[in-house]
């Protein structure tokens, strides 16, 4: 499970790079700093990734370290 949320977090990771090459902080005429998808979906991606390790380490601990 723990490598599951390390591709989701690399995928986080990706999108994160995306956001920046693509976009990466231009401003429009009126000044607003252009946003894609990219850069929420990074965040999205990254802390389902940081929760989906916690809990297989959390799982971990409890469940198999009793013998």
């Amino acid at each position: 499970i723990i490598l599951i949320g390390l591709i989701i977090i690399l995928l986080g990771v990706l999108s994160w790079l995306a956001e920046k090459h693509f976009f990466g902080g231009r401003l429009d005429n009126d000044y607003v700093v252009q946003e894609s998808l990219f850069l929420p979906l990074s965040f999205i991606l990254s802390g389902i990734g940081l929760v989906v390790i916690i809990v297989s380490i959390l799982i971990d601990l409890c469940f198999y370290d009793k013998k």
